[in-house]
């Protein structure tokens, strides 16, 4: 068997297996139960503890379930503005991680002619990927990780990828770590984003598609040639 299918096969068997196997210990009642122990960990261990986290939160943007939960643990145990910068630098690094390993598989590892039949999806994604991927950063539709996987076997730029990943997460990183910082009021995790919350998101994530839809329409053309022939006049 070659590499070309081995390596996407494992990865997707780790995503499994580290779903199975971590799905009981990353919920809300695992650190319900064990809320004392934890804090006092991390008020005797700061470093390690904070470490430890960060590396959670890349493992959690790879291949671990409970992207929500990490958010609202790092409220919870390092305080909204810890919280923020390990969670999100953390999920930060595991997608660039991601997106820098499928890209390097779909140039290596594609035949030529499903390139060929993915090309006009590529060079929309191109033009067009910064606002498709900052609506899914926004609307919570698919987990965080499958969103890297996707972005990094399309044609959107490193630069965009990365630009569209951290305006995306803020407001759903900063709702779930202030959450987290009052975890004893949580009942369950759909609590923290309630039907108007998404409501709200979902109102950013359609102001995000709206200039790829003027530009797929041709009017953002008219517009602009329009604003270049008055200012020659």
């Amino acid at each position: 068997m070659s590499r070309k299918v081995i390596v996407p096969s494992l990865f997707i068997l780790l995503l499994a297996a580290s779903y199975y196997g971590f799905k009981d210990i990353l919920s809300l009642e695992f650190l319900l139960a064990r809320r004392i122990e934890l804090t006092n960990f991390v008020a005797n261990h700061p470093a390690p503890s904070a470490g430890t986290f960060f590396l959670l939160c890349i493992l959690g943007g790879l291949f671990l379930p409970g992207a929500m939960l990490l958010l609202v643990a790092g409220g919870w145990l390092f305080g909204v503005g810890g919280g923020m910068i390990l969670s999100i630098v953390g999920f930060l690094c595991s997608a660039l991680a991601a997106f820098v390993m499928v890209r390097g598989i779909y140039d290596g590892a594609l035949p030529a002619s499903v390139k060929t039949r993915a090309a006009p999806f590529r060079r929309e994604l191109e033009r067009n990927g910064f606002y498709y991927l900052l609506f899914l950063r926004l609307v919570p539709l698919l987990p965080f990780s499958v969103v890297n996987l996707c972005a990094g076997a399309a044609g959107i730029s490193l630069k965009s990828f990365l630009l569209a990943t951290v305006l995306g997460i803020l407001p759903v990183s900063f709702i779930c770590v202030q959450a987290g910082s009052h975890l004893a009021e949580i009942g369950a995790l759909n609590e923290i984003l309630s039907p108007p919350v998404l409501v709200s998101l979902s109102l950013l994530g359609c102001l995000a598609l709206f200039p790829a839809l003027l530009r797929r329409s041709g009017i953002y053309e008219v517009l602009r040639a329009r604003s270049n022939s008055s200012r020659k006049g």
